[in-house]
């Protein structure tokens, strides 16, 4: 059985390349990440990096409604989860809820241990600016390069 910090990287991965040329292989290792990240959330119900695979795996399979719920779950569990509360925004940015996302993008920036927040201003940026506030993406976006500096 993987270790849940490898399953996070390992799904992480998945989401992120898509390699249509090994499409079969990228499906077959989804299905080994969903079902680990199954065997998890079992193993261990208050465990929220569990739910927040599960809703990154479902995001990427298209099944909103799975990936919604298994987002929430993580996030009531672990409220302050910089990771959970940036993947649960990406996954409301994608899905045409941009507004809705910022807050959650701000929420993982604000937690003192999140090591990327770049990463959340990044596409805080991105996802205002699909709402034309470019303001504020100007914005997150200048926040984002000035941590990269």
């Amino acid at each position: 059985m993987l270790s849940i910090d490898n399953l996070v990287v390992f799904a992480v991965l998945l989401t992120s390349f898509k390699v249509p040329a090994d499409l079969g292989h990228r499906v077959l290792l989804l299905g080994i990440a969903l079902e680990e990240a199954r065997i998890a959330a079992t193993a261990d119900a208050n465990y929220a990096p569990a739910y927040t695979v599960l809703g990154l795996i479902h995001m990427d399979l298209k099944e909103n409604s799975l990936a919604d719920e298994s987002f929430q779950r993580a996030l009531r569990i672990s409220p302050n989860d910089a990771d959970a509360n940036h993947n649960y925004g990406w996954f409301l940015c994608q899905s045409g809820r941009e507004e809705q996302s910022l807050k959650y993008f701000l929420l993982a920036i604000r937690n003192p241990l999140y090591t990327v927040p770049q990463k959340s201003y990044t596409v805080a940026g991105i996802c205002a600016a699909r709402k034309n506030n470019d303001r504020d993406a100007i914005d997150y976006l200048e926040r984002a390069l000035r941590l990269d500096a």
